[in-house]
């Protein structure tokens, strides 16, 4: 009666100890191993008041001593490196180390009991089967290989889980775990791989912490007549532009060799994403920009090409249209100019361009200068502004004939807000000195113009009431006068 009692208080403690430290959000206790050991226990005793023999007694003394020996061993376990862990400067070993500790302890300590208590000759039993255990080694030489470079992998840490890793050019992914005898990865097409420890501890590993930003870079060959300045900053832009490069470490630019027909430049840049699927991604995407770019700056990627190629210009968007006949059908359909004369139209569509901007790139940046604008061909734009988080805030968005940027040109205010190409764009770019003649030569169009300007301002704004406008037609006049120089 006095073991039911003993082994329900006992089992009552471990389930009330498991409920705290559940409520305190601490390591619970090995609750089911020590009730099972309980259990056992109560069950030797009770089989002992049945025993016959001396060989039963010794062996029910056995089990009931080895049991609580591997339970005083879990318990030792939770007191000392489970339930301290909250505590920064009480030792943290790894879980493998634990293990071999534990079982170290357990193997000795069976050793022990069966040679005390049972009356068995281990040491002898031992001996007698190093036949077997030298075969059973030569079977298993790849698996203990695996199994003690695992726990060589566990001790050193060379790599975590979220870690990347390539291992020789052939497997990678994101460390999912790593146990004795394998590595789990995730590749980056969501596949689950299995490596054996020791494919990583004899092959070359590349390892990219998850915390981490990874370089690249990307190499393009430019004209040799292209001014290394402009091309670098070009470069800088296209980065500038990529949603999927960081902003810190902040990119570089510079010429990195020349060639017999081109020169090359290094553009360097950092993501989060070290795969190589996320560096083509990110290449790509460069690689799209700079061809807008470079088509706007009339510049070409060269190749080592002997023959003669005729072709016509990648910039046209009609093909039997001619550009100076593009700007003007677009200019009479401009909400600012299309009131002027047709000859005056005409001299500006003379210098006015026909632009193409691929999706996701930069026109405009509040805050910089302004002395050119823009009038929507094909395609749309977006009119944002980035807040204090760098959160785009959308604004608006332009489509066919909207114009961006006509207040930078005519009165010389910044700009006031972000403008990117939503899709692929066709523009019409005036600049400030191509209108420049027109007005020195004609003054008064400059009052039709500030006429046009503040209407259209105030029909864009809410609040622009008959008396704003009186009030602020003369300094806008005043401020167009002072661009132009009149």
């Amino acid at each position: 009666m006095n073991s039911f009692f003993l082994a329900a208080a006992a089992v009552t403690a471990v389930i009330t100890t498991s409920w705290v430290a559940s409520l305190k959000r601490l390591s619970r206790p090995p609750s089911i191993f020590l009730i099972a050991t309980i259990l056992v226990w109560l069950s030797c005793e009770l089989a002992t008041n049945f025993t016959q023999t001396l060989w039963q007694e010794q062996w029910l003394s056995a089990v009931r001593l080895m049991m609580s020996t591997y339970a005083s061993i879990g318990l030792l376990t939770w007191l000392l490196l489970d339930l301290p862990k909250p505590l920064p400067w009480w030792p943290h070993p790894p879980k493998i180390a634990r293990d071999l500790l534990a079982l170290g302890l357990g193997s000795a300590s069976t050793v022990v009991i069966l040679q005390h208590e049972a009356k068995i000759n281990v040491v002898g039993l031992v001996a007698t089967s190093a036949i077997l255990t030298a075969i059973l080694g030569l079977a298993a030489q790849e698996t203990l290989k695996d199994i003690f470079i695992g726990i060589m992998l566990r001790f050193d840490k060379p790599f975590e889980e979220g870690d990347y890793l390539e291992i020789n050019n052939d497997i990678n992914g994101w460390v999912l775990s790593s146990t004795l005898l394998s590595t789990r990865l995730k590749h980056v097409h969501g596949a689950t791989i299995s490596i054996p420890n020791s494919t990583i501890w004899s092959e070359r590993v590349k390892i990219f912490r998850s915390d981490g930003p990874v370089a690249r870079e990307i190499h393009i060959r430019l004209s040799r007549q292209y001014p290394p300045n402009q091309a670098e900053e070009l470069l800088l832009n296209a980065a500038a532009n990529s949603i999927t490069v960081l902003k810190e470490p902040k990119p570089e630019a510079f010429v990195y060799e020349y060639n017999e027909y081109s020169v090359t430049y290094e553009l360097e840049v950092w993501q989060s994403d070290p795969s190589d699927t996320g560096f083509d991604k990110l290449r790509g995407e460069i690689f799209g920009q700079l061809w807008y770019a470079l088509e706007r700056s009339d510049q070409k990627i060269p190749y080592p090409i002997s023959e003669i190629i005729l072709q016509k210009d990648s910039r046209a968007i009609f093909q039997k249209e001619d550009p100076q006949v593009k700007c003007l059908t677009a200019l009479m359909e401009n909400p600012i100019l299309k009131y002027l004369d047709y000859d005056v139209l005409s001299e500006i569509a003379e210098k006015s361009r026909i632009l193409r901007f691929g999706k996701g790139e930069v026109l405009i940046r509040e805050g910089e200068e302004g002395d050119r604008m823009y009038q929507v061909v094909e395609g749309h734009l977006a009119v944002y502004k980035v807040d204090q988080d760098t959160q785009e805030i959308n604004i608006t968005t332009l489509k066919r004939n909207d114009i961006i940027g006509e207040m930078g040109v005519f009165s010389g205010k910044k700009r006031s807000a972000n403008v990117k190409a939503i899709d692929e764009c066709i523009l019409l770019e005036i600049e400030r000195e191509d209108i420049s003649p027109v007005i020195h030569r004609e003054p008064e169009i400059l009052e039709v113009l500030a006429k046009i300007i503040q209407e259209r301002q105030a029909s864009l704004n809410a609040a622009g009431a008959a008396t704003s406008k009186s009030a602020e037609k003369p300094s806008l006049l005043a401020a167009m006068r002072r661009i132009f120089k009149l």
